[in-house]
């Protein structure tokens, strides 16, 4: 009778402490030891600063697919850990650290996981879960890694600069289409953007399907790097001004109707209308000249998108400054791309 007694009493405490107890992810224990101040402090500060270092990561990309933002949604999805509560007990913050020493989401090999972090583990079902979906991602990764290499054994070479011998305008129009995120790259890349490469700037600029995030970024860099002191000297008239002019009131006048292309994407210069117009006051006066049009509604990266930037032709081709012209790997499923 004692023994049935205290089985009951014991399933009953156990039952209040799994209820009640905060216990997170931990076996309940009889002789249980708080943990001391000065080490509760780190631990919390510990915690904090990792949740609010993702979180910050994640809010600024919701879609991203690294492991970080990853885990973190799942991780807020665990109410034993209690996230949503003003406070942590200590078997909450002692599941955390278990948890994220058992995930180990730094190691690439996840052969062998530590299993001693199971031990005293009631919810073991929860640490094997989310081991398994950075397990997943890191084999994920290594698929893509393969099929990525095996790609480039296809292709052979990805630089394609020889397909500019009669120049960039040459080599653009002879594209079955517009290629609108090739075209950005050109046109707003401003390292080394001289010469052949610059008149092809200007023409992509001209042409009815330029994405306003490219005139705009393109607007941004040149006032930047071309009409402002801080890089060149405004005592001296620069020699593609008129059709710079041109583009700017071709954009205050509404020519660049679409939206596809995140502005920024490979420019540092992000100006607002107000110092566009400083840059342009600035050099009015070193030329004696009045009257410039002044950029109204200049695009940042803060601004997203309003239309598919699948918008026109997609070719095998893109631009950065250190490939220069090179085959745009299609992605892990290259072989069924069109």
């Amino acid at each position: 009778m004692f023994t049935g007694l205290a089985t009951v009493l014991y399933v009953a405490c156990y039952a209040y402490l799994v209820r009640f107890g905060r216990l997170g992810l931990i076996k309940p224990k009889l002789f249980w030891k708080p943990f001391k101040p000065d080490a509760r402090r780190n631990v919390l500060a510990i915690s904090a600063a990792g949740l609010a270092v993702t979180s910050l990561s994640h809010r600024a990309n919701p879609t991203s697919d690294g492991i970080d933002s990853i885990v973190l949604k799942e991780m807020l999805k665990i109410k034993e850990l209690g996230f949503g509560r003003k406070s942590w007990s200590d078997d909450e913050l002692r599941s955390e650290r278990k948890l994220y020493r058992f995930m180990d989401r730094g190691k690439q090999d996840r052969t062998t996981p530590p299993i001693q972090e199971l031990r005293g583990v009631r919810r073991k079902d929860v640490f094997l879960h989310m081991r398994k979906i950075v397990d997943d991602w890191y084999a994920a990764r290594a698929a893509k890694d393969t099929a990525y290499q095996e790609w480039l054994v296809e292709v052979g070479e990805m630089d394609q600069t020889h397909l500019l011998k009669d120049g960039w305008i040459a080599f653009l129009e002879s594209l079955s289409g517009s290629d609108i995120h090739l075209w950005h790259g050109i046109a707003t890349d401003f390292h080394d953007l001289f010469g052949d490469r610059l008149d092809a700037a200007f023409w992509i600029v001209q042409q009815d399907a330029c994405d306003r995030a490219t005139a705009s970024d393109f607007i941004a860099g040149y006032l930047y790097y071309f009409l402002s002191a801080e890089y060149v000297d405004i005592t001296k008239r620069d020699a593609r001004l008129n059709d710079f002019l041109s583009v700017i009131r071709a954009y205050n006048a509404g020519k660049y109707t679409a939206h596809s292309i995140k502005a920024g994407t490979h420019t540092d210069c992000a100006l607002d209308d107000a110092t566009a117009a400083e840059i342009l006051i600035k050099y009015e006066a070193a030329q004696g000249l009045t009257n410039l049009p002044r950029p109204k509604g200049l695009i940042n990266s803060t601004i997203p998108p309003s239309d598919s930037n699948t918008r026109g032709y997609a070719s095998p081709y893109a631009f950065w400054d250190d490939a220069g012209l090179h085959l745009e790997y299609p992605g892990p499923d290259w072989r069924n791309a069109s």
